[in-house]
């Protein structure tokens, strides 16, 4: 009975790990060239994938925070421009795991063992934020996290 449980569980909370595809490079490079301003990421229907769902052109943060969906699990590199003073602009890259409340156990478990994947793809991260609500990364809270 116990072998048959530890084997159960094992197969339950198996998961493989992704790769990220070429157009997450291409993604990638574009925002480095400052071509994007936020990447979302998404794992692929078969899970073996790390793909671009969103390409955001738009420095409007509530257009990405829009971009997120509801209900299911993400990654996200959003790239910000803040003014610490008036003669000093400081650039950050902003990595997010979005995991939302109304996402699976499975869902959020593919994501967890995948996260690292996706960061690999970026050589600097200035914050990592993991996140179940909008609320929690409204422009003030993500600028709390900045200073």
């Amino acid at each position: 009975m116990i072998n048959e449980l530890s084997s159960l569980r094992g197969a339950s909370t198996s998961t493989q790990k992704a790769e990220p595809s070429v157009e997450c490079k291409g993604a990638n490079k574009k925002l480095r060239e400052d071509k994007l301003h936020y990447i979302i990421y998404k794992l692929s229907d078969d899970k073996t994938s790390i793909q671009v769902d969103v390409e955001g052109t738009t420095v409007i943060y509530d257009t990405f925070l829009n971009d997120l969906p509801p209900n299911e699990c993400r990654w996200a590199v959003y790239g910000i421009d803040s003014s610490r003073h008036r003669r000093q602009s400081t650039a950050y890259l902003i990595f997010f795991t979005w995991t939302p409340s109304g996402a699976s156990a499975k869902s959020k478990m593919d994501y967890a063992a995948n996260t690292d994947v996706v960061k690999g793809t970026w050589k600097r991260i200035d914050v990592a934020i993991e996140c179940s609500s909008v609320e929690e990364i409204g422009y003030r809270k993500l600028m709390e996290h900045l200073c």
